[in-house]
């Protein structure tokens, strides 16, 4: 990294057996200037993936204070921030500790019950649906809104993501 003429600071925070986490600046160009400015602010970039017309990311940051300053210093660089979510970490999820409705949770203990997670399927959807009495199509969306959900609350853990922009 220190060789990489676009870094322009390297920083080793910790080393675990595991891995090490570094924090590293950018030298000023256009692609970079959201990153520094999120270290400025003291903002931590999770995730990050372009379409070719921006960035959406999953940033973690201390509070919403702190997303409104990050935001007007996005806007400074030319950056337009389209905030499409936010969770706070502190607050406990409504119906259970994945954030599920009742109603996913029964079709997702329903679908682990019958096999529908295996390899090769035991059961189907239909079947599920039928035995909820709901329609294929419902099931379909309750399941997968639930697996988004509980994929978002365990495994990325969402704190906030926003659509990043150049005009």
């Amino acid at each position: 990294m220190r060789a990489d003429p676009t870094v322009a600071t390297v920083k080793r925070l910790s080393s675990k057996a595991s891995g090490t986490l570094y924090r590293s600046t950018h030298a000023d160009l256009p692609t970079v200037a959201v990153y520094n400015a999120a270290i400025e602010h003291d903002v931590l970039v999770l995730a990050g993936s372009s379409d070719g017309d921006g960035w959406n990311v999953r940033l973690r940051i201390p509070d919403r204070e702190a997303l409104s300053v990050f935001c007007d210093r996005c806007a400074q660089l030319g950056v337009d921030v389209s905030v499409r979510s936010i969770r706070d970490r502190n607050e406990a999820p409504l119906d259970d500790e994945f954030g599920l409705t009742t109603s996913q949770r029964e079709l997702l203990a329903l679908a682990w019950d019958r096999g529908y997670f295996s390899i090769p399927r035991d059961a189907s959807l239909s079947e599920l649906a039928a035995e909820l009495g709901i329609s294929q199509q419902a099931a379909s969306e309750r399941l997968r809104r639930g697996l988004r959900t509980m994929v978002s609350n365990t495994v990325c853990e969402d704190d906030v993501i926003a659509n990043c922009r150049s005009p």
